[in-house]
Formats: structure tokens, sequence, C-alpha cells
């Protein structure tokens, strides 16, 4: 078992400031992207968490190509983005503190040697420097743009595998809900109507099965419109196929009428 790291008040902080970034912060667009494996990095005291780089730089260590496509679509729809900033091995953004996966020991197969036997003041530190940012963040932006009258579409952006175990995953693009799917049944419309390639609602896995902190702690408690949007990542894979979805996915969005409170 390692031994925590020693961190001073500044260097806390410091991890701290890197777990979220915040894109148009000053925008007033109805629409809130979402972004929780936005990064593969760790902070420096952990290393690459005893793995290889190509390893946490693979699927396991992130979503290839989500962060690119939402800051593009940030600029497309002038939408306040929130992006994590360390790898879902690290602390997991998007499962409940206690889920056997907050800080996974095994990953798609890979054993995660930094994670293994971790103690609960090894996981309420990680928590607290990874975790606790970001969703503290996307609080008090969401509340905010509430509390001044406007109900925020918020849409989750993830990419994922073509390949999951011994599963083939045909979608190129998948719109998930959960709740109330009004909002992604006209985003999943519109994406259907406009591309050629294997599209799935609730594919590649269903949300309405899982507890999810961006579904299940942020949107359905204040009741707002939402889908995740998830994207295979080997169409990601250059700067121009983010392009082009981007511009598809953007037209696709501004296509749906405004909800109101």
């Amino acid at each position: 078992m390692k031994l925590l790291p020693v961190l001073s008040d500044p260097e806390r902080e410091q991890i701290r400031k890197a777990a979220v970034q915040v894109l148009r912060d000053g925008d007033n667009s109805e629409i809130v992207l979402t972004c929780e494996h936005a990064s593969c990095c760790v902070p420096e005291p952990w290393g690459v968490l005893g793995l290889t780089r190509s390893e946490i730089e693979d699927h396991i260590g992130w979503d290839p190509g989500a962060a690119a496509l939402t800051r593009s679509l940030s600029d497309a729809l002038s939408a306040t983005a929130v992006l994590s900033g360390y790898s879902r091995l690290f602390a997991e953004c998007n499962r409940m503190v206690d889920a056997h996966d907050f800080a996974a020991p095994v990953s798609g197969g890979v054993h995660v040697p930094d994670n293994q036997n971790l103690t609960g003041e090894e996981l309420a530190l990680r928590k607290a420097l990874a975790f606790d940012p970001y969703h503290d963040t996307l609080r008090q932006y969401l509340d905010a743009r509430i509390s001044s009258g406007v109900k925020p579409r918020v849409i989750s952006v993830h990419s994922f595998t073509p390949r999951l175990g011994e599963h083939e995953r045909p979608w190129h693009v998948g719109v998930l809900w959960k709740g109330d799917g009004h909002f992604a049944e006209q985003l999943f419309g519109h994406i259907k109507a406009g591309y050629d390639g294997a599209v799935g609602f609730n594919e590649p896995y269903d949300a309405r099965e899982h507890e999810t902190m961006i579904l299940d702690h942020h949107v359905l408690p204040r009741r707002l419109p939402h889908a995740i949007l998830e994207i295979r990542n080997d169409l990601l894979g250059t700067g121009e196929q983010v392009a082009q979805w981007s511009r598809f996915i953007s037209r696709c969005v501004k296509a749906i009428e405004p909800v109101w409170a």
C-alpha cells in the first residue's frame, strides 16, 4: 500500500484549481455543457497510478475526443462548459463516492496498481482534491442560472469505445436520458434525421439503469432538460472529425425550441 503524499496547503489548492475548467462563464446561453472525463491527467504526486503513460492515455483513463468536442461546441453554441481536470482513474467524477469504480482498481481489464486497497483517508483526499471542486463549480453555476430565471439545458459530452469486452458497439453516436426525456428525444430526432450512420437512443448503455452524479445529483433534482451525448471515440480522432461533429451537433441543438421553466 502506498503512503499518502504529504501536501502543503498551497499544493492542495493548486491541485484543486486544476480539477475543473470553466469555459465562457459569462455567457447567457441556456445550454450548459459538461465533460466529466475530459482529462487523463493525474496530480503529480500520484504519477500515473502505477500504469504506463500509454495505458492511462487510453480510454480507461478518460474519454478521448470528448474534451475537444466540448470546447468546440462551447464556441459554436456560445455555451458555458464545465470540464474535469483529472483522470477518472484518479477520481471518477460521474460516480458516487461509494461506487466500486470511484477509483477503479481494474478498468477495461487493466489492473491499476495504485488503486488497490485504498484507505478511506486516500479516497477522502482524492474526493477533496478532484471530485468536490468539479461538482461544487457545476452546482453553483446551475443554481445561479436558475436563480436568474433561466432553466438551463444540460448536455453531458462523452465518447465510447467501438468494442467493450466481447461486445461490439455499432453505433456512431448515442443520445441518453433519464426521467423526462423530451429534450433528449428531440435531439435524437434531429441527429437521426441528419446523419446516415447508426444512431442509438439510450445506447451504448441505458442511462436509466445507472446512478450517475450528473443525472441523479445535478439534473434530475432540478428537473432540467438534459441529454448525454456519446460519440464513438474512433470518430473523434482528428481535429477535422471533431469540427465536423461540432458543426452537426450544434445545428441539431439550435433546432430545438427553448424550454422555459
